[in-house]
C-alpha cells in the first residue's frame, strides 16, 4: 500500500509555531531558573539552555523536512527517512523513564539519610515523588508515538507528541526563582543619594531593573499599540518616531540619573530654569505633566474597554447593532477600578506583577506575529514599502504624513513612567535611564515587526473595518488564521497588555500627584502628599487618579468625539514637559553649568544648590547634538499634536485636544494667580 495516501490536511505549520512558541516559553523559565542560580551560587550551567536549543532546532528541521506534513506531498525518500527515526524516538521515551526513576530513586537515597523525623521525611519524599508524574507522561507519549505507527499518514499523526516530548523534560527540570535578588544594603545608599536632593525617603524601594523595564515595557506596549494604531501606523513614520523617541529618552535619562526623584520634569525644571523663572516654569510644567499622564490613565482605560467591546464583536457579529458608548464606559470603569485594585490592595507586589507582565509581553509578540505571518495571505513588497495615502485630502503628501505620524507617537507614548516610580527603584539613578533605553529598544524592535507582518498581512482594509470599524485588527486576524477563536485569542493577548498599561499608568500618575503635592502644587496638597503608614502607598493620589478617570469617562457616554479630544491632550501634555525640561538641559549644557562631581555632603541638584551630572550621561558634543535633535523632534510633534486629521474640519473629526489644553492651562493659571503661587516655591529642602 502506498503511505502517502491522498490527505488535505497540513499540520507543519502548526508543529513550527507550536515547538518555538514552547522554545520561548522555556527559554524564560530556565533563565529564570539560572538567574536564581547565579545569584545564590555565583556560577551558572548552560546544560539545560543547550539542551532546549538543540531539540528545539532539530524539530524545527524535522517540521521542514516533512513532520507534521500529509505523507502525500512527500517524496518516498523523505517519507523513509522519517521512518527510520522511529527507533530513535522510541529509545529517547525510553531513556526518559529510566532517568526519571534513577532521580526517583536517588531522592530516596537522599532523605533517606536525612536527620529529620519521619512526619517531615514523608512529607518532603511526597513533594519529591510527584516526579513520577514525568515517568506517566513519558509513557503516554510513547504509547501514542507507537499507536500512530500503524496509521496510513504516520508523519502528520505523530506531530503532537515529538513537540510535547520535546519540552516534557526540560519543562519539569525549570524551576522559575526570583527576577532579581534583593541588594543588601542598597536602601541607605539611595535614601543617601535622595537626601542629596533635599528629600526625605517614604516610599520603599520594591523595583529592581527587570520590574522597573518590565514597568515600562508594559506601559509602551509599542508592538501592541502598532495594531491598535490603525491606517496611520505608517512604516516610515514609525521609524521616525522610533528614532526621535530614542533620542528623547535619552535626554530624560541624564535628567532622571542627576535627579531621580519622582516629580521628574517639574523637579529638572525648577532646578535648571533661570531663578527668575524657576518658580513659574517649574509650576507649568507639573501641570503639563501631570495633564499628560492623567489623559493617558483615561485612554488606557478607554482603550482597553473599547477593546473588549471588539472582542465581544468578533465573537458576536450581532452585537453591532446594540453597541453603544454607555457599555464602553462601563467596561472603561471596570479597567480602571481593576488597575485601582492592584495598586492598593495588592500595591506591594505591584513590582512581581510587572515582571510577570514582561514575560506575558514578549511570549505574547510570538504567539501573535507567527500565525499572523506564517497563516496569512501575504501582499507584495511594493504595496507595503511604496503605497502612501492622503485620507485627509490635505495639499501635500508631506503635510499628511506629518500629521499622520501622531499615530506612532500614542504607540511610544508613557515609556518615561519608571521616571515618577524613582523613589520606588534600588539604584535608581543608573537603572531608570538603562531601564528606560532597554525597555525602547526592545519595543521598538518588536513594534516594527509587528508593524511589517501587519502591513504585508492586513488584506482587504476596508472589509476589516466595516466587519470590526473600532479594532480592524481583530478582523485581520480573524481573516489570516481562518479562525474566529484563534483571532480572539490573538486579541486577548493585546487586551490584557493594554489593561497592564492601564494599570502602570495609575502608578506613575498617583506618583506624579504625590510629588507635586509634597510640593504644594495642587490643591488639597495636605491630603494628597500623604502616604498610608502600613504599605507606604499614596493612597489617596491613587484615589484621585482613579476618580478623576472615572470623571472624565462620563463624557465618553454623551459625545465619543469629545472623549477623544480629552485623551488625545496626552500628548500635548507630556511632550509640553518635555520641551521645556530638555530645552532647559541644552541651556545649562552650553553655558557649562553642570559639573561632574560634589562632595558625598553636599545638597545637589535642588533649588539653590549646584547642578552635578548623574552616573548616566552622553558626554561631549555627542550630548549636545542629541539634546538639540531631542528638542527639535519635540517641537515638531508638539506643533502637529494639535492639528485635526482632515482638512474639511466638522465637529466629528475636529482635534479638540486644543481646547482641552488651553482649559487646563487656564484653570492652572488661575490656581497659580489666587493660591499657589504663595504657598508653592519649587521643590521642597525636607532635611
Amino acid at each position: 500500500m502506498d503511505l502517502r495516501a491522498e490527505t488535505t490536511r497540513d499540520r507543519s505549520r502548526s508543529t513550527f509555531v507550536i515547538i518555538w512558541f514552547l522554545f520561548l516559553a522555556a527559554v524564560f523559565s530556565v533563565g529564570a531558573r539560572l538567574g536564581t542560580k547565579y545569584a545564590m551560587a555565583r556560577s551558572l550551567a548552560w546544560d539545560d539552555t543547550l539542551m532546549i536549543i538543540a531539540q528545539s532546532i532539530s524539530i524545527t528541521f524535522a517540521a521542514s523536512s516533512g513532520l507534521g506534513k500529509a505523507l502525500d506531498t512527500l517524496a518516498p525518500d523523505a517519507v523513509s527517512s522519517f521512518l527510520k527515526k522511529r527507533a530513535w524516538w522510541t529509545s529517547v521515551e525510553i531513556v526518559n523513564i529510566v532517568t526519571e526513576f534513577g532521580f526517583v530513586f536517588m531522592y530516596f537515597w537522599i532523605i533517606g539519610r536525612l536527620q529529620i523525623s519521619i512526619l517531615k521525611r514523608t512529607t518532603v519524599l511526597a513533594v519529591f515523588l510527584t516526579r513520577l508524574l514525568v515517568v506517566v507522561a513519558a509513557a503516554a507519549q510513547l504509547a501514542v508515538f507507537w499507536a500512530a505507527y500503524p496509521e496510513a499518514d504516520i508523519t502528520q499523526s505523530s506531530w503532537l507528541m515529538v513537540t510535547e516530548n520535546a519540552f516534557s523534560k526540560e519543562g519539569a527540570q525549570a524551576r522559575v526563582g526570583s527576577f532579581e535578588p534583593a541588594v543588601p544594603g542598597s536602601g541607605s545608599g539611595d535614601d543617601a543619594a535622595l537626601a542629596r536632593l533635599g528629600k526625605k525617603p517614604v516610599l520603599k524601594r520594591n523595583f529592581g531593573f527587570m520590574t522597573i523595564m518590565g514597568f515600562s515595557c508594559t506601559i509602551l506596549i509599542t508592538w501592541e499599540g502598532s495594531l491598535i494604531g490603525g491606517p496611520s501606523g505608517i512604516i516610515y513614520g514609525f521609524i521616525v518616531v522610533w528614532v526621535g523617541t530614542l533620542s528623547i529618552f535619552a535626554t530624560l535619562s541624564e535628567l532622571v540619573s542627576m535627579a531621580p526623584t519622582s516629580g521628574g520634569q517639574y523637579h529638572w525644571v525648577s532646578i535648571l530654569a533661570p531663578p527668575t523663572t524657576r518658580k513659574f516654569l517649574g509650576y507649568l510644567t507639573g501641570w503639563l505633566t501631570l495633564t499628560g499622564w492623567q489623559a493617558l490613565v483615561a485612554s488606557g482605560g478607554y482603550v482597553t474597554g473599547t477593546m473588549i467591546q471588539g472582542l465581544i464583536l468578533l465573537t458576536h457579529p450581532d452585537y453591532i447593532n446594540s453597541m453603544k458608548n454607555w457599555h464602553g464606559t462601563l467596561l472603561f470603569w471596570a479597567v480602571v477600578l481593576a488597575g485601582f485594585s492592584i495598586n492598593t490592595a495588592i500595591g506591594s507586589l505591584l513590582a512581581k506583577f510587572e515582571g510577570l507582565v514582561l514575560v506575558v509581553h514578549l511570549l505574547g509578540f510570538f504567539a501573535v506575529i507567527l500565525p499572523l505571518a506564517i497563516l496569512s495571505e501575504h501582499a507584495d513588497s511594493a504595496s507595503v514599502f511604496n503605497t502612501f495615502y492622503n485620507v485627509g485630502g490635505w495639499q501635500t503628501q508631506g503635510l499628511s504624513f506629518c500629521i499622520g505620524i501622531l499615530g506612532n507617537v500614542f504607540a511610544f507614548l508613557g515609556g518615561d513612567g519608571a521616571i515618577h516610580m524613582a523613589e520606588e527603584i534600588r539604584n535608581a539613578a543608573v537603572v531608570i535611564p538603562q531601564s528606560l533605553m532597554t525597555g525602547l529598544t526592545v519595543n521598538g524592535l518588536l513594534g516594527f515587526a509587528m508593524l511589517i507582518a501587519t502591513m504585508y498581512c492586513v488584506g482587504d482594509i476596508d472589509a476589516a473595518l466595516a466587519e470590526n470599524p473600532s479594532y480592524p485588527f481583530m478582523a485581520i486576524f480573524r481573516n489570516a488564521v481562518g479562525s474566529t477563536a484563534g483571532a480572539a485569542v490573538m486579541s486577548a493577548v493585546i487586551v490584557v497588555m493594554s489593561f497592564s498599561a492601564t494599570t502602570g499608568c495609575l502608578a506613575s500618575t498617583s506618583r506624579l500627584y504625590w510629588a507635586f503635592a509634597r510640593d504644594r502644587g495642587l490643591p488639597g496638597w495636605r491630603i494628597l502628599m500623604k502616604t498610608s503608614p502600613r504599605t507606604s502607598i499614596p493612597m489617596y493620589s491613587v484615589v484621585t487618579t482613579t476618580v478623576i478617570a472615572i470623571i472624565l469617562s462620563l463624557v465618553n457616554i454623551g459625545n465619543a468625539t469629545a472623549f477623544n479630544g480629552v485623551i488625545s491632550i496626552s500628548v500635548a501634555g507630556l511632550f509640553g514637559s518635555y520641551l521645556i525640561a530638555s530645552s532647559l538641559l541644552l541651556y545649562r549644557r552650553l553655558r557649562g553649568d553642570i559639573h561632574d562631581t560634589e562632595p558625598d555632603d553636599t545638597l545637589v541638584n535642588t533649588v539653590d544648590s549646584s547642578l552635578t551630572w548623574g552616573p548616566w550621561r552622553l558626554r561631549g558634543l555627542f550630548g549636545i547634538a542629541n539634546n538639540i535633535f531631542s528638542c527639535a523632534y519635540i517641537t515638531f510633534i508638539f506643533f502637529f499634536c494639535f492639528w485635526p486629521t482632515s482638512v474639511d474640519v466638522t465637529p466629528q473629526n475636529m482635534n479638540w485636544a486644543v481646547l482641552v489644553f488651553v482649559v487646563v492651562f487656564i484653570f492652572s493659571m488661575l490656581y497659580y494667580a489666587i493660591w499657589a503661587r504663595k504657598v508653592y516655591s519649587g521643590p521642597i529642602v525636607e532635611l
